[in-house]
């Protein structure tokens, strides 16, 4: 069998290929699927077949095919990536915020035995009910709270302890440090409890898992959260810019602008985002300032929610846990 087609239908084949790929394998480190990513990579071997070697390139080391940053930051591919992260992530939070209630409000038993109409009158309620609140307010209302939760002798079921400003006391080797991350986080057996890990313990078993040293993993941690936290300092610049401010006037809309860049950010392909891990905060802030993202739009229609002004001394909305004064008030001044 023989498909002929013309450059501009192969150029729409590769944006749905990519588009594919990326929704399939965008968030696995590890174990991605092989033969859509053999499909791909046959794909974009005739590139230069139709012209379009300035959208895929081959890499002599990894001997595979890769598109380029001007493919990526195609304006048409970037919309309809942004139309589909933004979308699924609210139906998926409605969606899971909705089933927690259902369970809580009736019981598992009684969900189980509820027929489809049933079940979906009383689910409705509660979805109207986000779907209400994200639409007026999206994330503004959003607070994460840590219960400690006790099994049915009074035990706590972390083996740990949550500390302020980033702190544990790991459930490991019993020291406080900076908290990294929970063990076993969906355990209910009070005998298996999930564990509250600094970071060097995790950084401990994730070098196991991986096959690298301890110090590999730690310096990788590093550098992503370094990587990250340049994104979002010339992203909330640029934004600034784009509405003709020196600085936020709330929080909402350092958040709305921090919310706007990591929704680009999330859309990256895999390849792309630890490709960033071989250069310089130099380099990354030329590569990033040049990404295609246009927030003129997004600047000009922001309405402020009510709330507090950023004070020098309040914490930074761009999560560094530093104070503003320190951290992007000098960065975007």
């Amino acid at each position: 069998m023989e498909i002929k087609l013309t450059k501009e239908q192969y150029e729409n084949l590769l944006k749905l290929v990519f588009m594919g790929s990326w929704m399939a394998n965008a968030f696995r480190v590890k174990d991605t699927v092989k033969k859509f990513e053999e499909l791909e990579d046959y794909i974009y071997s005739f590139a230069k077949d139709f012209g379009l070697e300035n959208y895929v390139e081959y890499d002599e080391k990894f001997k595979k095919y890769f598109i380029t940053r001007e493919f990526e930051e195609d304006p048409e591919l970037r919309q309809y990536m942004d139309e589909y992260t933004n979308d699924t992530f609210w139906d998926e939070l409605i969606c899971k915020l909705t089933s927690r209630d259902m369970l809580k409000e009736y019981g598992e038993e009684e969900v189980k035995n509820m027929d489809f109409l049933e079940y979906n009158k009383k689910e409705s309620k509660f979805m109207e009910k986000y779907d209400d609140e994200f639409r007026k307010n999206g994330i503004t209302n959003i607070e994460v709270v840590q219960q400690v939760k006790k099994n049915i002798n009074g035990v706590k079921d972390f083996k740990g302890k949550f500390k302020d400003n980033g702190l544990c006391e790991c459930g490991m080797c019993g020291k406080t440090s900076k908290y990294a991350g929970l063990l076993n986080p969906m355990s209910t057996d009070p005998l298996n409890p999930p564990v509250i890990a600094c970071i060097d313990c995790m950084a401990t078993i994730q070098a196991k898992e991986k096959g690298i040293t301890k110090q590999e993993v730690l310096k990788q941690r590093k550098k992503m959260f370094d990587t990250i936290r340049i994104f979002q300092e010339v992203m909330m610049a640029r934004y600034l810019q784009a509405c003709s401010k020196k600085d936020f006037n709330t929080v909402d809309e350092a958040n709305k602008a921090i919310g706007i860049a990591m929704n680009h950010w999330n859309s990256l392909s895999r390849e792309t985002r630890i490709s960033f891990d071989n250069y310089e905060e130099s380099k990354l802030k030329e590569l990033f300032q040049k990404m295609d993202i246009d927030f003129t739009k997004d600047a000009s229609t922001f309405v402020p929610q009510t709330s507090k002004t950023i004070g020098r001394n309040d914490p930074c909305p761009c999560g560094s846990g530093k104070k503003y004064k320190k951290c992007c008030l000098l960065k975007v001044s």
